[in-house]
């Protein structure tokens, strides 16, 4: 800008290169962008578990010795366990439980052992394929669930 050609060209240059030096940055910003996506888009598959689903089947009494249990009507098909998040929350004669499904698609909760009680209750089971299998309550009182992802 001094008006010599030398001064003209390196001006010259140094616009080309910049805008050369924006494309790249504008490309590898869409590039990263995309990238970014992908994770999170990965990171939202991820966070349904692989039990996932509504599970639907019998529940059979197997175990009476305890006049309480007798009284209970859930030998019945058509009982129903629904899993998010590889968890669960069921109801079964008078005890809650909050159940997780480990990633080979066992599962075990117990109830009432902090409290030191006698009657403890737990609920241990499988996930194999469609299929759930499981043993709840305790030797008072204990039933089977033979369920299958609908």
């Amino acid at each position: 800008m001094n008006g010599s050609p030398n001064g003209e060209v390196t001006v010259a240059l140094f616009n080309e290169e910049t805008k050369c030096n924006a494309r790249r940055l504008k490309r590898f910003s869409w590039l990263a962008y995309q990238i970014v996506l992908a994770i999170v888009l990965m990171g939202q598959a991820d966070a349904a578990g692989a039990f996932d689903g509504s599970y639907t089947g019998h529940l059979r009494l197997v175990s009476i010795n305890y006049r309480s249990c007798s009284v209970l009507d859930r030998d019945e098909d058509g009982f129903t366990l629904i899993i998010e998040n590889n968890h669960f929350v069921t109801q079964w004669e008078n005890a809650t439980y909050s159940v997780d499904v480990e990633p080979d698609g066992s599962f075990d909760a117990i109830l009432g052992a902090e409290r030191g009680r006698v009657a403890v209750r737990e609920i241990k089971g499988m996930i194999t394929g469609p299929n759930l299998e499981a043993d709840m309550g305790n030797s008072y009182c204990g039933s089977h669930l033979s369920l299958i992802r609908r």
